[in-house]
């Protein structure tokens, strides 16, 4: 969450090699009720439309959100056999904080809650940013080569790049060549949000289920950016005590993410970077 995965999904959804469901992030897997015939009935008609030669993806970002949802990775297994291929795109720790802080204030009927009582109230702000953790919970079922673990900062640098050697991973041929790289996809600062007269339409389920599918994904871009507003920009406010109280835990898990995937992520100087304290 907050790491990107939106700008991946649609890089990646422009390969005709490969289809994603209406929905970016169906999170059939969340439930035990993914392993029972309905439920597996269910997650499959998601892709009913596929061809025999489709690859099918889930970019569901509940699925590396411990603690709030775990078993994720053994219904995966489950379901999905050991085969399946994975990606997980990470970022900067305390980027995705920030980003994820401004992303709760944009809700529709949010609380203006300041930076220090969103992380007392909502411990999973922090916790999500503890790639380590989620990434062994994955591993502890798939094995090293079937996880992809990818950088947003990468990607962000050479997208065509980055997401031909995912379509590689995925076995996939490569789509760099079709990818929109002059846009960033629902960046927190400026993301059309459900508020005003629409918000109610575009959150009913009688949209998701019956409008929402009927649509494109430039129609509904088109459509978001025309009628909805703008979430704004807001400060978040780091202090001493804040910064000390993250950065333990960063730190104890940027080791478990260095040593899950071999010193390639969690090393680099600027991985822990000190935000801005606000003065006093």
């Amino acid at each position: 969450m907050k790491c990107g995965s939106t700008t991946l999904f649609r890089d990646l959804d422009a390969s005709p090699e490969i289809l994603f469901p209406v929905h970016k992030e169906p999170h059939n897997l969340l439930h035990d009720s993914v392993l029972t015939e309905s439920g597996r009935y269910e997650y499959s008609n998601l892709y009913k439309g596929a061809k025999k030669t489709q690859l099918l993806g889930d970019a569901s970002t509940g699925y590396t959100k411990l603690p709030t949802h775990t078993g994720v990775p053994k219904r995966a297994k489950t379901v999905l056999g050991a085969d399946v291929k994975i990606v997980y795109i990470i970022r900067n720790p305390v980027d995705r904080i920030q980003s994820h802080y401004r992303h709760l204030l944009s809700r529709p009927n949010a609380m203006q809650s300041s930076f220090e009582e969103v992380l007392t109230t909502y411990p999973e702000v922090l916790e999500y940013s503890c790639y380590g953790k989620q990434l062994q919970a994955w591993r502890e079922h798939f094995d090293e080569e079937s996880i992809l673990v990818l950088c947003l900062e990468d990607h962000q640098r050479n997208r065509v790049s980055s997401t031909d050697t995912v379509c590689a991973h995925i076995g996939a041929e490569p789509c760099g060549h079709l990818i929109d790289v002059e846009t960033a996809w629902n960046k927190s600062d400026s993301k059309p949000v459900a508020r005003g007269p629409l918000g109610p339409i575009v959150t009913s389920n009688f949209y998701r289920r019956y409008i929402r599918p009927l649509l494109g994904n430039q129609s509904r871009d088109f459509a978001r950016n025309l009628l909805l507003p703008k979430a704004k920009s807001t400060e978040v406010a780091w202090t001493d005590s804040i910064w000390e109280q993250c950065k333990q835990r960063l730190s104890e898990d940027a080791q478990l993410l260095r040593n899950l995937t071999n010193d390639q992520f969690g090393t680099a100087p600027d991985w822990l970077k000190p935000p801005m304290i606000k003065s006093r």
